[in-house]
């Protein structure tokens, strides 16, 4: 797999691990992480030149829209330019690897998972 289809492919995992916190959990912090996650994979998908495949547009959609009704566009395009930021500055890995308290990520860590 060439770089692009390696960027795309993890791009592909943040875009669907952003639906988790939100459905599970449905509170602003899981919207908050959706944000953070879909900028991620946004910034991600841009410094491969890997674009979105068109099957996968819906749940990204569903996804955006959900968490930019729960947070207000304000609040959304902020967090979703702080998970671009983490990828751009190659910070993700902090992102992911230091999940907010009490979020879906935490809680499976803290229990092995």
């Amino acid at each position: 797999m060439g770089a692009e289809g390696a960027g795309g492919a993890r791009a592909l995992e943040l875009e669907k691990a952003a639906g988790v916190p939100p459905l599970v959990r449905g509170s602003a912090c899981g919207h908050v992480e959706a944000a953070r996650l879909l900028g991620a994979a946004a910034a991600l998908r841009e410094s491969f030149g890997a674009p979105l495949p068109p099957a996968e547009r819906g749940d990204v959609d569903r996804v955006t829209t959900t968490a930019k009704a729960a947070l207000g566009p304000a609040t959304f395009a902020t967090e979703y330019a702080q998970g671009a930021a983490t990828q751009r500055t190659g910070a993700l890995h902090n992102l992911l690897g230091q999940p907010p308290a009490g979020s879906l990520m935490a809680a499976g860590r803290a229990g092995g998972g």
